[in-house]
């Protein structure tokens, strides 16, 4: 039988433990750098394959994504507009 020294294990609990706090602050940091955005947007994929094969082609998705700029930048000016308004 093997036998692990008390310190050995109270220091691999130690480590473990550091770096689970770790990760918890890098979590809430991520969240805390993304709190600004939000999402307003869900893609549609069936509305995005516009000849309906099943696949999503380069063209289309290029439509797709030129739409939905033109949709964020109305949206956004609309936005601004409404909070110098104010």
């Amino acid at each position: 039988m093997i036998r692990i020294p008390a310190a050995a294990i109270f220091l691999l609990v130690t480590v473990g433990a550091a770096l689970a706090a770790e990760d918890r602050r890098s979590d809430r940091q991520s969240a805390q750098d993304t709190g600004g955005v939000r999402v307003t947007e869900v893609r549609n994929w069936s509305t995005i394959d516009t000849d309906k094969d099943g696949y999503i082609s380069a063209e289309e998705m290029e439509n797709y994504l030129a739409q939905a700029w033109e949709r964020g930048k109305r949206n956004t000016a609309t936005t601004e507009d409404k909070k110098t308004s104010q």
